[in-house]
């Protein structure tokens, strides 16, 4: 339990942290990585939006799941999408 909490829990409470004090940003997506998370951001501007969106709810402490459910009806309203 201890390793496991040091080798895997402690170092990115850590980064956390440091980002947290510098009041830098964790960004974890790209618009690259987009086509792999939703199929409603079809353009790169719409790629754009839906990872300004998702990794601002990340930054707000929402889980990935909901910032990617949340991103993806955001975009699905202003640029379209499948229905």
């Amino acid at each position: 339990m201890t390793l496991w909490i040091v080798m895997g829990l402690y170092p990115f409470l850590l980064i956390r942290l440091a980002l947290w004090f510098t009041g830098e940003s964790f960004m974890p997506w790209k618009p690259s990585d987009v086509s792999g998370k939703t199929k409603k951001a079809k353009s790169p501007k719409a790629k754009r939006q839906w990872t300004k969106i998702a990794n601002k709810l990340l930054a707000q402490g929402k889980p990935e799941g909901q910032a990617i459910r949340e991103a993806n009806g955001v975009t699905k309203r202003l640029y379209g999408g499948k229905k």
